[in-house]
């Protein structure tokens, strides 16, 4: 029996969806390289549950794992990559190693370019990791109630908090700027869900202003939930009920849009990615939520106008829609 040796990034103490990021790309890279995944037990919780979770509380994994402390196992380290997408012949090359392992420390997307390069990686990762049934069921209780009180819905995700510190253009942008570009593409009759860890109310006027029918989606899940659910709870139902949402615009970069844009096309909304704002209006091209592609061919990553620096090192953006398991991929991996 063959391994792969993993650690989930930051030890685990990050958001949930960098958790669960990290840990799609080690099933992506057992399934490619046929092993077995020794997960070394994260080391802390999830960065904001109060409840001291970690991410193996929070979803079902039907893929062949186990737990412990492997770092004493010997190894031999994948490849140093860079923005590069690895392949099953490269793995093929250590198929002498009974157990090889993550080179650096950063297994939040050093591998993110596996993912989209099989549909065996696919299959796994969107249908073997699965969020706990008692969030599911939540989050669709509540997408139902909407639907059926409101009709169509629409969900924006505001991220701010850490993203004041580490993207200039999110303390930049302003709410009149929000309000302009979620008008471009949500009618103002929609009831519209605001996705969001900025807490006060007030910032949100300029969005609210244009839309009478809104909800403070957060906040109202923590009024009605809290102490029940803790907040890392909290943000996966809120993730997958914007994942039930008609129309969705989130924060460029923010794992949890990610999570939300891949959810939408799983659920069969085929809508274009889009986004509230340019973190990066130097070196992205953009207009009105949408990155502009660059006329080559290939997938997403490689038409979109992404500067060397940030196709280098921003490598953790993996979400695009090759990331999508779909009936067509069902019937290429059978033959």
């Amino acid at each position: 029996m063959r391994f792969l040796k993993f650690d989930i990034y930051e030890g685990g103490h990050v958001g949930f969806f960098n958790n669960l990021m990290s840990l799609e790309l080690a099933i992506g890279l057992c399934v490619l390289s046929n092993r077995r995944l020794l997960l070394n037990t994260p080391l802390h919780s999830v960065f904001n549950s109060e409840s001291g979770l970690t991410l193996l509380d929070l979803i079902d994994v039907a893929y062949p794992y186990q737990t412990g402390s492997f770092h004493e196992v010997e190894s031999e380290y994948l490849p140093d990559l860079h923005a590069h997408q690895i392949g099953s012949g490269e793995l093929q090359q250590l198929d002498r190693s009974a157990v090889i392992s993550n080179c650096n420390s950063n297994t939040l997307g050093y591998y993110s370019y596996v993912l989209p390069s099989d549909p065996r990686v696919m299959f796994a990762c969107n249908y073997l990791l699965t969020v706990k049934d008692a969030y599911r069921r939540t989050a669709a209780a509540i997408a139902s109630y909407i639907r059926r009180t409101y009709g169509r819905f629409a969900s924006v995700h505001i991220r701010r908090a850490d993203f004041l510190r580490v993207h200039n253009r999110t303390a930049a942008v302003t709410p009149e700027e929000l309000a302009q570009t979620i008008c471009f593409h949500v009618p103002a009759d929609c009831f519209l869900l605001i996705h969001s860890d900025e807490m006060d109310p007030a910032y949100f006027e300029p969005i609210l202003a244009c839309y009478p029918r809104n909800c403070l989606i957060d906040v109202a899940l923590f009024r009605e939930f809290f102490p029940a659910m803790d907040s890392a709870e909290i943000g996966i139902v809120s993730a997958l009920i914007a994942s039930e949402s008609e129309i969705f615009l989130g924060t460029m970069f923010s794992t949890f849009t990610g999570f939300i844009h891949r959810k939408r096309l799983l659920n069969g909304k085929n809508q274009a990615f889009l986004y509230l704002y340019n973190q990066r209006p130097d070196g992205i091209d953009f207009r009105d939520g949408r990155i502009l592609e660059n006329g080559s061919s290939g997938p997403t990553w490689e038409r979109i106008a992404m500067p060397a620096d940030l196709r280098s090192n921003c490598f953790w953006w993996r979400e695009w829609p090759e990331s999508v398991f779909s009936p067509m991929d069902s019937c290429s991996m059978r033959a």
